[in-house]
């Protein structure tokens, strides 16, 4: 039977292209915002774009509908809340495996690669909430899926350890999982990073440039297929996110809401070379999505937490910069 997969994901976020030529370059596709896009039009923008796989962080049909008959790869997830149930209830994982995966797997339907179990379900923010529960309930997922034999349609500085060398943080911390899952006896076990990326607002560090500069950087290294010391070969990534998500939690920090590669408004923030090669080429924005100008002013004026008055946000530059002039 061809082998199925339940993944937890525990890496980091990021990017994509304008007719993206690294072939394991994904996209997550988050929902947390006050001006949702319809979900047709979502698809039809990762159509455009060249995006061949997408990362959801539920199963919502709405969105996994519109995916079906495009050819693009989808990644299921499921919510920290479920993991309870699913942890000490079977029939409650077979139920869920029929309604999401098998349902789906027709001719012309959705093309279902990996199911995740929770999403950064071991985050000190949860107090250890989900500790007990997220390893279960990815047991019984795996064993849902392979009882109904559904099968998933396949810089400058550097840091010195031992005698490898590392120039990017990014391939320091793939080689440290790596290493960890050989000392644990399974040297040969997939690894997807799930998120990666840069924000652009909410912090000093977090601006368009900086963002820029890292998935130019990242792109180089994916479409190069050359891989970390410890894991030659491709490397499949997730880029974080898609949208930017203006009703995100700011608990880890203000930025949290401002990981699109897209704004809230469903504007390419920059122009991308997801080829690698040096084409940098301005993202397509799907003629049909809603304009916004008039509601993000609203917005402003009366959710003031839309963009945050913190430490290094854009409004606070603003404001800083108005006041050294006057």
């Amino acid at each position: 039977m061809t082998a199925t997969w339940v993944i937890a994901l525990i890496l980091v976020a990021t990017i994509v292209n304008v007719v993206a030529n690294i072939n394991d370059l994904g996209v997550n596709w988050g929902t947390l915002t006050s001006h949702p896009i319809h979900p047709k039009i979502v698809v039809q923008l990762l159509k455009d774009n060249g995006f061949k796989k997408v990362k959801l962080f539920d199963s919502d049909p709405r969105m996994v509908g519109f995916l079906a008959g495009t050819g693009i790869e989808v990644m299921l997830g499921i919510p920290e809340y479920k993991l309870e149930f699913l942890s000490i209830d079977y029939e409650y994982a077979q139920e869920w495996v029929k309604e999401n995966c098998t349902s789906n797997l027709r001719h012309g339907g959705v093309d279902i690669k990996y199911v995740a179990v929770g999403n950064e379900p071991f985050l000190t923010s949860y107090r250890g909430r989900f500790n007990k529960t997220a390893f279960p309930a990815m047991k019984n997922i795996q064993r849902a899926l392979n009882d109904e034999d559904f099968a998933f349609f396949d810089g400058g500085y550097a840091i010195q350890d031992k005698n490898v060398q590392y120039t990017n943080v990014f391939e320091a911390n793939f080689d440290t999982l790596v290493y960890a899952l050989k000392t644990a006896g399974t040297p040969n076990l997939s690894i997807i990073v799930g998120e990666i990326g840069w924000p652009t607002d909410g912090h000093k560090v977090a601006n368009k440039a900086n963002a820029k500069k890292f998935y130019d950087g990242l792109f180089r290294v994916l479409a190069s297929d050359k891989g970390t010391p410890l894991r030659p070969g491709e490397i499949e990534v997730y880029l974080f996110g898609l949208f930017d998500e203006d009703t995100e939690s700011i608990k880890p920090g203000n930025f949290e809401r401002h990981w699109g590669i897209f704004g809230f408004d469903g504007k390419p923030k920059f122009a991308m070379d997801m080829s690698g090669n040096g084409s940098h080429m301005e993202l397509f924005r799907d003629p049909d999505f809603p304009s916004l100008s008039g509601a993000r002013i609203v917005c402003i004026a009366t959710h003031p937490s839309a963009m945050r008055l913190g430490y290094g946000s854009a409004a606070v530059e603003l404001l800083t910069r108005y006041y050294e002039d006057n």
